[in-house]
C-alpha cells in the first residue's frame, strides 16, 4: 500500500542501508507518485524486468523503459547477470535499501508543493470513494441537497440532508446505521489548548494504529477504505 502523508508514520525495518539521492534529475523522477511505484520490486531486493512486470502487473516494454531510466539517473544498480542461450538475464536492485531524498534536492520550490505533488492522486481517490459511498446514502436524489445555515454563534455550516428533514438532522448519525457504508468525511477548525492538541494528536495516531493492525492478513481487494486522518494548526485568518 502506499502512503501520502506527511511524515510518513510507517516505521520502516531497521537495519537497512540508506543511499542519499542529490542529484536533481534522480530526485524529480522520485518525487513523482506515478514512478516511485516501479521501484517497489527493486527496493531491499532484486529482480528481473520480466520478474517485476510480473509483480507490478504492468506491461514489460513500459517497466523495460523505467528500469532503463532509474539505472541511468543512478537509483537502481545491475546486480547480476544470469547467463543463458542469448542475451543474459540482468537482475537490477536498488542502490540502497532505502532512498533518502533531501528536500533541497527535489524540484518544490516549497514542501508545500512537494506534499501537494504527493497525496494529490491519494486525494482523488479519496474523493471519488467519498462520492460513490454517498449515493447508496442518498435515497432520492430530488429529495436530497446541500443545507446552507448559520449555528447560533453565527458560523456558516453546509451539510447534507434530505429536503424535510427536522433541524436537529443528523448526518453523522444516520451514516452510522447498520445498513449505511462506512463513511465519514468532515473538516473541523477546533479551538484547543497546546495539551489537548497533543493529546488528540496521540489519541487519533493510536487509533489508527490499531486497525493497522486489524488489517494485516485481510486479502480481499473489495474490503479497501482509504483512511486519511489529519491535524494541523492554522492561522485563525485562515479560511477552509
Amino acid at each position: 500500500m502506499v502512503r501520502g502523508r506527511l511524515p510518513e508514520m510507517t516505521r520502516p525495518p531497521s537495519g537497512r542501508t540508506w543511499a542519499r539521492v542529490d542529484d536533481p534529475d534522480a530526485a524529480t523522477f522520485l518525487v513523482q507518485p506515478a514512478n516511485r511505484r516501479y521501484l517497489a520490486p527493486f527496493l531491499s531486493a532484486e529482480a528481473s524486468v520480466a520478474e517485476a512486470a510480473a509483480s507490478l502487473d504492468t506491461e514489460l516494454d513500459d517497466l523495460y523503459y523505467r528500469v532503463r531510466r532509474m539505472t541511468e539517473l543512478g537509483i537502481l544498480r545491475v546486480s547480476r547477470s544470469q547467463p543463458r542461450a542469448g542475451r543474459p538475464i540482468k537482475y537490477y536492485t536498488a542502490v540502497g535499501g532505502g532512498l533518502f531524498v533531501p528536500f533541497a534536492a527535489t524540484p518544490a520550490a516549497t514542501l508545500e508543493e512537494l506534499v501537494q505533488e504527493t497525496n494529490a492522486r491519494l486525494d482523488e481517490r479519496l474523493v471519488r470513494g467519498l462520492v460513490r459511498a454517498s449515493w447508496e446514502v442518498i435515497e432520492d436524489p430530488e429529495r436530497w441537497g446541500l443545507r446552507v445555515f448559520k449555528d447560533d454563534a453565527g458560523r456558516l455550516h453546509v451539510d447534507y440532508g434530505p429536503e424535510d428533514a427536522p433541524d436537529d438532522w443528523d448526518l453523522h448519525r444516520h451514516l452510522l446505521r447498520p445498513e449505511a457504508p462506512a463513511l465519514l468525511s468532515s473538516w473541523d477548525e477546533l479551538s484547543l489548548r497546546a495539551a489537548d492538541a497533543k493529546r488528540l494528536q496521540h489519541e487519533l495516531g493510536e487509533l489508527l494504529e490499531r486497525y493497522r493492525e486489524v488489517a494485516v492478513g485481510t486479502a480481499d481487494p473489495h474490503a479497501a477504505y482509504l483512511v486519511r486522518i489529519a491535524l494541523a494548526p492554522v492561522a485563525a485568518t485562515e479560511g477552509p
